[in-house]
C-alpha cells in the first residue's frame, strides 16, 4: 500500500519512463544495436500494461483469475487472439462463475486487441555487398469495414491512451546489429519501406523483421528475410 504522496509520485514516474523508452529507442537504433532496442520495446509493453512479460498476455483481460487462467491454458488457449476462436460450449466451460456483464466486459477487451497481418516483397535474387537495398512491407489491421479504430486498453496506466504505437524493425541476429527502423501509428493499413545495406559479407544472409507494439504483449510478430549477396 503506498501513501497518496507516493502514488502521486509513482504516476509521474511510470509517464516519465514510458517517454524515456521512447527516446532510449531512437538512442539505441542511431547506435544500431537491435537487442538493447528490442528489449526497450518490450519495457513499453510492461509499463504501459503494469505487468511483467514472464506473465501471459491472457492476465491483460479483466477478471481472468489465476483459477480461469489455467483452465484457458488447459484448453489450449495461449494467446487473447485464440479466446474468439473457442466454441461456446468451450466458453461457456472457460467461463463458469463469471457474471454475463463480466464475459462481455472481456469480450469487448478482446475485440479492442490488435490482430495484425505483416506481409513483405521478397529482395532480389542476388544482391552486391554493400548495396542499398529496399524492403517493400505492407501492415494490415483485421477490422471490419464499418469498425471503429479501437482505443488502448490500459487500466494500470495513468494516463489514457488513443492509439498504439509500433515500431518497424529489421536486425540481424548473428551479429546483433539494427539496420533499419520505423514508427508508426497503425490505422487500418499501412505500407512501409525500410531501406538498409546489403552484408559486406558475400553468401546466403538471413535478417530478421520484427512488428513490435508499444503497448500490447503478445501480439508482435517476426519473419526471416532471406538474401543472396555477391561479391562487389
Amino acid at each position: 500500500t503506498l501513501t497518496t504522496e507516493m502514488m502521486r509520485d509513482m504516476r509521474d514516474v511510470v509517464i516519465d519512463a514510458h517517454r524515456l523508452l521512447s527516446a532510449m529507442i531512437d538512442v539505441l537504433s542511431s547506435a544500431g544495436w537491435l537487442m538493447p532496442a528490442l528489449a526497450c520495446m518490450e519495457m513499453s509493453q510492461m509499463v504501459i500494461q503494469g505487468m511483467w512479460d514472464s506473465v501471459s498476455p491472457l492476465c491483460i483481460l479483466p477478471h481472468f483469475t489465476p483459477d480461469l487462467l489455467a483452465r484457458a491454458e488447459e484448453m489450449g488457449v495461449e494467446s487473447i487472439l485464440d479466446l474468439p476462436e473457442l466454441q461456446p460450449p468451450q466458453q461457456e466451460l472457460l467461463f463458469q462463475g463469471l457474471s454475463a456483464d463480466q464475459v462481455a466486459e472481456i469480450a469487448e477487451t478482446c475485440n479492442r486487441y490488435p490482430n495484425v497481418d505483416l506481409t513483405f516483397t521478397p529482395l532480389p535474387d542476388q544482391l552486391t555487398a554493400g548495396q542499398q537495398v529496399s524492403l517493400h512491407c505492407n501492415i494490415v489491421r483485421d477490422l471490419d469495414e464499418d469498425e471503429e479504430i479501437p482505443t488502448v486498453y490500459s487500466p494500470r496506466f495513468p494516463v489514457a491512451r488513443a492509439s498504439e504505437g509500433w515500431w518497424l524493425v529489421l536486425g540481424d541476429m548473428k551479429d546483433g546489429s539494427l539496420l533499419a527502423i520505423k514508427r508508426f501509428v497503425l490505422q487500418r493499413q499501412m505500407r512501409s519501406k525500410l531501406e538498409f545495406t546489403a552484408p559486406s559479407t558475400p553468401g546466403e544472409h538471413t535478417l530478421k523483421l520484427f512488428l513490435m507494439c508499444d503497448c500490447y504483449p503478445g501480439c508482435d510478430l517476426d519473419f526471416d528475410v532471406s538474401m543472396s549477396v555477391l561479391s562487389e
